[in-house]
């Protein structure tokens, strides 16, 4: 540094500030280096523990390279292991499958000659991944539900019904029938008489109670198999090495038990499935990667040991009800046709259990039905509607259609032999059980049909395997290489209704025929009445009516030869018929059935030749009970993403569907709405779990802390990942769930508004409800019962006193003095039946008796006379009028309907009917 020199001119000022600012800038060097080396100190540091970190990862990921080449061959020797034990777990399932499969056949399985009746099975599929569950449920068919020993109530109300038949007079017994009736349905009603019947031995002491309703599923095959099918042929339900058709459940011990009140905390075979496994009522399989789609599950068992098929129909009979539909009988019901299932049809078919027996008869409907079932006719003797001719007129016909016309499905492949076992309306009647129908028809398998010697059926058997070869998949041919059918059957399917139109058009009886002249309906088919068959038979001249029935009957008579004594009494027996009740109704029904069965009716013909052939199994095996089966099957059986259902409502009317569709949208409305809350919830989880994910990323350990604390800390952070991730996921979920309205908890469904249940079990009780009311009782008394039933079963019956006193009634209502005066006429009929009877045990005055049956007319007109006093005549009028005005509205609707029905596609097949 120079001196200053003031000579210079320099201003000593600025050297002083250039002199403070130098002094500045070397501080700030000099601090600027300090802190250089702090942090090469810390840098060094860092270094050094990097240093010491890498030593030690290294000696890691050379430790963790030598396990993972270690995992990788035990993965390598796991996987072969797996392989092995697949391999020999499918092994070892055929070979037990084989063994279970011959030992049943060769020990208990029925002989390949024994026909087996198969009853239905009820069956349900459910996924679960890829996991399909099946349960089986027994049909309504197999179910006993009868009890033998009567309770209290029951004997009370037989020894009732016994007192008042005996008072004599057909309205006494009417009455007493009718009473009984009410107290215990049809079925029961029938029992409790026969039971108490004083001209009997006494049955099975009556220390039943009524809340022993337990029934039983008889008849159960001894296993169950289960079988998918797809593309027409099994899917293979093991590994490729292990081939596996067939799942065999577990084996079914004796009947099983179906309780009505069972208890919720104990498991029950029809509510829990692995119970259900258990017992053989059920399968779970794991479906193979890759299998395709099911077209078809069948689940098929058979009964070791022949079954006593009679006593479980005659369970049926006291019980659920059983009865034999006359052929023709409507089975659901319409707008035109009712099917007349009533509750007094019920009655009239559990009246005939104890009335006498009817003859059963050859040709009887209850003889066909108990010859294809294989049980004794004597069986059916009670059953109603088993004492029905049903041979007579429908042989005659076929002999009358078979002399007279031809068609192609007789002449084209040399059939005319089997025409005599040809039977259009089945080989058998349908039988009635409670209320569900069942068709008795034999079947076999069409394509591996072999005609036996001397059956007249043999001439059909090409026809059989030409119709197997158009409709199903041969079952001899090599599963590699299937043939494919002549001609893909008709099906419709979801997706694809092209058919559908076609199928709807085809109608299963001709209402039209035409050879030369048009026959149209029952006046030019028939006629209005068929006397003149019998003109024919006897050769009368004189003019005939201009009826296709009469073309035929004279072609016929034409062609008869050495078989006119025999045609005559036919058309006599035709002409008997047309005189019944609805017999040209009949008559029309059997000529057009067969003349279909000339034409286009080949099931007629396929039918013929299994019915042949177990006519005469039946027939060896001398009586011998029937061996019984079980099978149910299912179609598109897959796994989708469609709602279980798609909004559709059955209803009677337009106005109860558009009710329902109102009340269904407010209530999946409400939960969406209770969704709300749980998504909310589940929103906040992820934020919360976000925000704690923030919170760890923003505050990590200080640098130089343990590695152990580092470590912890990355665990966390990683925990938190996975936390977010899981609430991200059940927010996704149960926005879902509240976009589709998926079902809430059973808790929360039963607490919304309009959260209607519409179960069988509160229908039941309603129905309990108003079969009591209409048997008389108070609706106040209905209730009041179920209330102190409910404090009974509670054990609160202490409780019973304190609450009939504060339930008391007022008395002097309308509704208790119209039931005053229903008591006091029957207790005046009660007393002239005193009278009566003692008159009657006394027989010594004919005076006497008759002014007291006069008085017993008298006092049952009076009671009338208080019944009808009490009958809401007004509200009846009103509801009337109301039904009137609907018939309008659905009758002005048809013919709207009718009015833009499209034009029927007709199919023409020539029948020739000689002049």
């Amino acid at each position: 540094m120079r001196r200053w020199n003031d000579g210079d001119g320099e201003d000593p000022q600025v050297w002083r500030r250039e002199l403070e600012r130098w002094k500045k800038r070397q501080a700030e060097a000099v601090r600027t280096q300090a802190e250089g080396r702090q942090q090469l100190e810390s840098a060094q540091q860092d270094a050094t523990l990097v240093s010491g970190w890498q030593s030690r990862l290294a000696v890691l990921r050379d430790d963790t390279a030598a396990r993972g080449a270690h995992l990788a061959d035990l993965a390598d020797a796991t996987a072969a292991a797996g392989a092995a034990i697949i391999d020999l777990t499918g092994r070892i399932a055929d070979h037990d499958q084989t063994r279970d499969l011959a030992t049943a056949r060769l020990l208990g399985g029925p002989p390949v000659t024994a026909p087996v009746v198969l009853l239905p099975l009820v069956l349900q599929a459910s996924w679960n991944g890829a996991t399909l569950r099946v349960r089986a449920f027994p049909d309504v068919l197999t179910v006993d539900q009868h009890h033998a020993q009567l309770t209290a109530a029951e004997q009370q109300a037989g020894a009732r019904y016994w007192a008042t038949r005996g008072a004599g007079g057909p309205a006494a017994t009417a009455q007493a029938w009718d009473d009984l009736v009410r107290a215990a349905g049809p079925p029961r009603a029938a029992w409790i008489a026969t039971v108490t019947d004083p001209q009997t031995p006494p049955g099975p002491p009556g220390d039943r109670q009524w809340t022993d309703v337990t029934a039983r599923a008889a008849l159960l095959p001894d296993r169950l198999a289960l079988i998918v099918y797809a593309a027409g042929e099994p899917v293979n339900l093991g590994t490729v090495n292990a081939p596996r058709y067939v799942v065999w459940g577990t084996d079914i011990t004796g009947d099983l038990a179906e309780t009505a009140f069972a208890d919720p905390a104990q498991p029950d075979w029809t509510t829990d499935f692995a119970m259900a496994v258990d017992t053989g009522m059920a399968f779970s399989v794991d479906m193979p990667v890759g299998a395709p789609a099911i077209e078809r599950l069948v689940v098929v068992g058979l009964r070791g040991a022949p079954a006593d098929l009679a006593a479980l129909l005659a369970a049926h009979a006291w019980s659920t009800g059983l009865e034999i539909l006359a052929d023709g009988t409507s089975t659901n019901n319409s707008d035109h046709i009712r099917s007349g299932a009533t509750g007094a049809h019920d009655a009239e078919v559990a009246a005939a259990l104890i009335g006498p027996p009817a003859a059963v008869a050859a040709g009887s409907t209850g003889e066909q039905l108990a010859t294809l079932l294989g049980l004794d006719p004597a069986g059916f003797a009670r059953i109603a509607g088993s004492a029905a001719d049903r041979s007579g007129a429908a042989g005659a016909m076929r002999l009358l259609v078979g002399l007279g016309a031809t068609g192609p499905l007789k002449t084209s492949r040399g059939a005319g032999g089997a025409w005599e076992q040809l039977r259009p309306g089945g080989p058998a009647p349908a039988l009635r059980v409670g209320p569900q129908p069942y068709g008795i028809l034999p079947t076999t398998a069409p394509a591996r049909w072999r005609p036996a010697a001397g059956e007249a059926t043999a001439a059909i058997a090409p026809m059989l395997a030409a119709w197997a070869a158009t409709h199903t998949r041969p079952v001899d041919t090599d599963p590699a290489q299937p043939a494919a059918p002549a001609s893909a059957a008709r099906r419709v399917v979801r997706g694809d209704n092209s058919a559908l139109l076609d199928i709807l058009r085809e109608n299963g009886s001709s209402i039209a025929w035409s050879n030369g002249s048009a026959y149209r309906g029952t006046a030019e088919l028939v006629g209005d009445d068929a006397a003149y068959l019998r003109t024919i038979a006897d050769g009368t001249a004189g003019p005939l009516p201009p009826t296709l029935l009469a073309r035929l009957a004279t072609a016929a008579k034409g062609a008869a030869g050495p078989d006119e004594a025999r045609l005559n009494d036919v058309l006599r027996t035709l002409a008997d018929a047309g005189a019944e009740p609805d017999g040209i109704a009949l008559l029309t029904r059997l000529l057009t059935e067969h003349l279909d069965a000339l034409s286009h009716r080949i099931d007629a013909w396929i039918t013929a030749a299994p019915t042949e052939r177990l006519l005469a199994q039946r027939a060896a095996a001398g009586g011998a009970p029937p061996f019984v089966g079980a099978y149910g099957y299912l179609e598109n059986v897959r796994p989708g993403g469609e709602p279980r259902s798609l909004g559709h409502v059955h209803a009677p009317s337009l106005e109860h569907a558009a009710t329902a569709a109102v009340l269904r949208a407010g209530y999946l409305g409400e939960r969406r709405a209770a969704w709300q809350p749980i998504v909310d919830a589940a929103d906040q989880r992820r934020a919360d779990a976000e925000s704690f994910l923030a919170f760890l990323r923003a505050h990590p350990p200080p640098r130089g802390v343990d590695p152990d604390d580092m470590l912890a800390w990355r665990q966390q952070v990683q925990a938190a990942q996975l936390d977010v991730a899981h609430a991200y996921q059940l927010l996704t979920h149960t926005r879902a769930a509240r976009d589709a309205a998926a079902p809430l908890d059973p808790t929360a469904e039963d607490a919304l508004t309009l959260a209607v249940d519409l179960s069988s079990r509160r229908i039941r009780a309603a129905r309990w409800v108003l079969d009591a009311v209409r048997s008389g009782q108070p609706l106040g008394a209905i209730l009041g019962y179920q209330v102190e039933r409910d404090l009974a079963d509670s054990g609160l019956q202490q409780y019973l006193t304190g609450l009939r006193k504060l339930t008391r009634f007022p008395t002097g209502t309308e509704l208790e003095a119209r039931e005053k005066a229903r008591r006091e006429a029957e207790d005046a009929l009660g007393g002239v039946l005193t009278t009566l009877r003692g008159l009657q045990a006394a027989a010594a005055d004919t005076t006497a008796v008759d002014a007291a049956q006069t008085a017993l007319a008298t006092a049952m007109a009076t009671r009338d006379r208080a019944v009808t006093a009490a009958a809401p005549y007004v509200a009846l009028q009103q509801e009337l009028a109301i039904l009137d005005h609907q018939i309008d509205v659905l009758n002005a609707k048809i013919a709207g309907i009718r009015a833009r029905r499209p034009p029927v596609r007709t199919r023409t097949v020539k029948i020739n009917a000689p002049d």
